[in-house]
């Protein structure tokens, strides 16, 4: 994969510095984290209900092993340079057979090369990356692609305070349809304070920012004029989406950790069923507790609003189109885990996926229990 090449070549770029006396470079937060588990799935084909009935055979529930790594390394120089990088790469096997086609590998990515300009002035290029492979048996239920991000940032650092620019190049490929391809240029803006306010008596940080960014999404196929017409891929009415984000963070660091954020999406799509709103409220908690455990929590609430309502169903008593909104998933996530010893660590997690709080006659329901033990190097 891609993914291996620029870790090995990234490697290999930080042993070579590193050992050469005259760049005076120093390796700082290499880490290297793998963990291996198995888990209980009540939903893993992700299937809806409609008004309480489940096509294709209704849900199937099933077990699955899954595996997880993530290597971090940063290499400062005293002139200012710095490089960073992350390389990750996770997969689940489902047992049972009609799972199978949800089976996939995940590679993922940064890498980041930027230098000091100044006292308060930095800039840096860096690229994303992030790579599914999936055994899907078709389109519908396919979550195969690959996006690759550069991007060119600039940041300005006011005391605590940190404000970075950042614009480049989004480059997204859907594997079993090309007509879901896009290409985009990006622009961020972010703000990021870190402060120890008066009023907290424990002395915790306190750290807030707000970030915009803005998508401008050209697709290689026609425009939809409807729920099943669309024109040919080489019409000249192309699909266009404008894309906008933004978030708000405020969180609490101390001896727990505790943070909020309000984050909200627009797509504004001159094609059919793709203009929406979505707002979403996140709340994360992470507690020491006595015996050396340690519980983390997070919930995330989830509303979406589409401009344009795909029908996908036909309700007999009414006579009219339902729909379903098959983004809006709101989540909550629960790990208890403990050090076993040094550098060896077990949990358990649980993760429920919900369509709360859309209404509607199309639901959808899943839970994931987990088991897991973790090996954790430097760091």
């Amino acid at each position: 994969m891609r993914l291996g090449a620029v870790a090995l070549a990234t490697s290999f770029l930080l042993g070579t510095v590193a050992r050469s006396p005259a760049a005076l470079a120093e390796i700082r937060g290499l880490g290297l984290r793998l963990e291996a588990g198995v888990e209980h799935d009540t939903n893993p084909e992700r299937l809806e209900t409609l008004n309480g009935i489940t096509a294709e055979g209704g849900i199937v529930a099933s077990p699955a092993a899954v595996m997880v790594t993530q290597l971090d390394a940063a290499l400062v120089w005293a002139s200012g340079w710095f490089l960073t990088g992350t390389a990750g790469l996770a997969g689940k096997r489902f047992w049972r057979q009609r799972a199978q086609g949800e089976d996939l590998v995940i590679a993922d990515g940064r890498l980041d090369l930027g230098a000091r300009l100044g006292s308060s002035t930095g800039l840096a290029l860096g690229t994303g990356y992030y790579d599914v492979y999936q055994r899907a048996s078709g389109v519908a239920r396919a979550r195969d692609f690959r996006s690759l991000a550069p991007a060119l940032r600039v940041e300005q650092y006011l005391g605590p305070a940190r404000i970075s620019l950042s614009g480049g190049w989004r480059h997204f490929v859907f594997k079993p349809a090309g007509a879901l391809d896009f290409s985009a240029p990006t622009l961020a803006l972010a703000y990021q304070q870190s402060y120890t306010p008066a009023f907290d008596e424990a002395g915790a940080a306190w750290d807030w920012s707000v970030s915009l960014g803005f998508e401008h999404r050209r697709f290689p196929s026609g425009i939809c004029t409807g729920p099943t017409t669309c024109e040919p891929v080489d019409s000249p009415n192309q699909r266009r989406d404008a894309f906008f984000f933004g978030r708000v963070d405020l969180a609490r660091i101390g001896d727990h950790l505790l943070g909020v954020s309000v984050a909200g999406q627009s797509n504004a799509s001159n094609s059919f069923g793709q203009s929406l709103l979505r707002v979403s409220t996140e709340l994360r908690a992470v507690f020491l507790l006595p015996g050396s455990f340690s519980l983390a929590a997070r919930g995330e609430l989830v509303a979406t609003r589409y401009d344009d309502l795909v029908p996908v169903g036909h309700n007999p008593m009414s006579g009219t189109f339902v729909n379903i909104e098959d983004e809006s998933r709101s989540t909550l996530r629960v790990q208890l885990s403990r050090p076993v010893w040094d550098p060896l660590e077990a949990g358990a997690r649980y993760t429920l996926y919900s369509s709360a709080p859309s209404g509607g006659p199309a639901g959808f329901s899943r839970q994931v229990f987990l088991l897991f033990v973790a090996v954790t190097w430097g760091g």
